[in-house]
């Protein structure tokens, strides 16, 4: 297709080159111009992205950086009659091709994305004809939202990512429904004192926190805590899966020594013995290895014991069998792979097989068999968060060849794309349990039933919505798996920390 992306000068920023290249990435032919339409960014946003950066040593070369007019170079070139027209400005378009919006909780205006991250929430995004009709809609996760400018950034990548896709949309004809204005997310009015008391909070819980660490001589910023906690069940009707609820039960813990904790539990049953297989992530490396734990018949579950580390990261331990062999493909995000392993001896030694997906940068890579054909459904980062956006590879074989989904990414969602879990098959139905990420990193789970799944399409719905309960004292949590009539759940627990 012949793209025109329409930009204001006066609001040029990184993320315009980075669609560009994306677009022409995909064997599109990619021309800027630019027009003007719209507000100059306000000063004293312009002064505390400024101030952030000089203070957490932010770097100006990211998405929501200012570019210089010399970047364009080789892109601003006149295309007549273009087959699509990106219009990133306030104009009205009276050209005959097809145009698409940008909006931001339903305004054109950027600011309104500030004005929403500064209200503590994500802005919806969402891509729209000329004539309001929605061609694809994301909400894209912002971490951390403390600081302005960082989440102004993920933002900004996340506007690449849907963009993109609507223009797979628009290739591919998929449906597109007319937007009424009872689905447009509030506007959030933005007063300068709203952007001076942000600025001013997020210094002062910064220092705040940097005094707590001083004093009680905390190595690491970083004090999440997470443990595994597991209960034993009558029968599968007891599943939170298959109920959509918290359970009124006792839970048993899975104790630590304070120096690590485990998260990402996955339970796998082999001759009659029961096995749990975790993260184990010490505070000393900071880098996550698997570890794995029996389980014996009256539930009591030994010590984490390490089975498989590599130089990188590893968590999401997904373990199964198929072809008389036992397998995991844990989370390798940081190897820029999807990779496989193989039991050499189960459940202590563990060699690596092959590389399942390629030049790929994903979290908890989760695989699933319908009608014959294996899918991995997995959280792609796409330069920006492994919070929100959930991508498909396909193939008839473990061992591929594994291609896209071609509707990649089927789904932008801060709450609800991120993979929580194995994905249940039972009674015709799939529910798939998903990370919500809105308010952070694993702050509750989602059920959803997936109603659609081919090489061409992919659909799903919510069914339940399970945020940590209060009265368990849980902060967050963001797997559930089960097994051998047992549930296991990984749950957040805060180290003390200043308010």
């Amino acid at each position: 297709m012949k793209i025109r992306i329409l930009i204001n000068p006066s609001r040029a920023r990184r993320w315009h080159l980075l669609l560009a290249e994306k677009l022409a990435s995909a064997d599109h032919t990619v021309a800027l111009a630019f027009a003007e339409g719209g507000r100059s960014l306000n000063p004293c946003i312009a002064m505390l992205m400024g101030f952030e950066r000089f203070i957490y040593r932010k770097s100006h070369n990211n998405a929501s950086g200012r570019v210089n007019f010399t970047q364009f170079d080789g892109l601003l070139n006149e295309m007549s009659q273009p087959d699509l027209i990106i219009n990133l400005t306030n104009r009205t378009i009276k050209d005959t091709s097809l145009s698409l919006r940008l909006l931001f909780n339903g305004d054109t205006d950027e600011m309104s994305a500030v004005s929403a991250i500064l209200h503590g929430e994500a802005p919806h995004i969402c891509v729209v004809t000329e004539k309001g009709e929605i061609v694809f809609q994301g909400l894209p996760a912002i971490e951390p939202n403390q600081i302005l400018s960082s989440a102004f950034n993920f933002v900004l990548i996340r506007c690449v990512t849907i963009l993109a896709k609507a223009v797979v949309n628009i290739k591919t004809d998929q449906k597109k429904v007319c937007m009424g204005s009872s689905e447009l997310p509030k506007l959030k009015h933005l007063k300068t004192r709203d952007i001076l008391s942000f600025g001013a909070s997020v210094f002062i819980s910064k220092m705040k926190a940097k005094f707590y660490r001083t004093i009680n001589r905390v190595e690491h910023e970083n004090q999440d805590h997470w443990r595994i906690v597991w209960r034993k069940l009558d029968n599968e009707n007891q599943l939170i899966a298959n109920t959509g609820k918290w359970p009124k039960a006792e839970w048993s813990v899975l104790e630590d020594d304070n120096e690590r904790f485990y998260a990402d539990p996955f339970i796998f049953e082999h001759c009659g013995q029961t096995y749990l297989f975790v993260e184990e992530f010490p505070y000393a490396s900071m880098k996550g290895v698997i570890s794995v734990s029996t389980v014996s018949a009256d539930g009591k579950i030994s010590k984490p014991k390490h089975v498989l580390e590599r130089p990188f990261h590893l968590s999401y331990p997904y373990v199964f069998e198929r072809d008389g062999e036992i397998w995991m493909i844990p989370e390798t995000y940081s190897s820029g792979k999807v990779e496989l392993y193989r039991a050499e001896r189960f459940p202590d030694k563990w060699v690596f097989e092959q590389v399942l997906v390629d030049d790929v940068v994903v979290s908890d890579a989760t695989l699933f068999e319908k009608d014959g054909v294996l899918w991995l459904f997995a959280a792609e980062h796409d330069g920006g968060s492994s919070w929100d956006t959930l991508s498909l590879w396909y193939s008839k074989n473990l061992k591929g060849p594994w291609q896209p989904h071609k509707l990649n990414p089927v789904l932008v969602d801060a709450r609800t794309a991120r993979p929580g879990g194995k994905i249940i098959s039972k009674n015709g139905r799939i529910i798939r349990p998903a990370q919500n990420c809105v308010n952070g990193y694993g702050t509750g789970l989602i059920l959803k039933e997936i109603t659609i799944l081919d090489e061409n399409n992919f659909a799903e719905h919510e069914i339940a919505d399970l945020p940590p309960p209060v009265e368990w004292g849980m902060v967050g949590v963001h797997t559930l798996n089960s097994g051998a009539g047992i549930e296991v759940i990984d749950q957040l627990h805060d180290r003390a920390r200043p308010s």
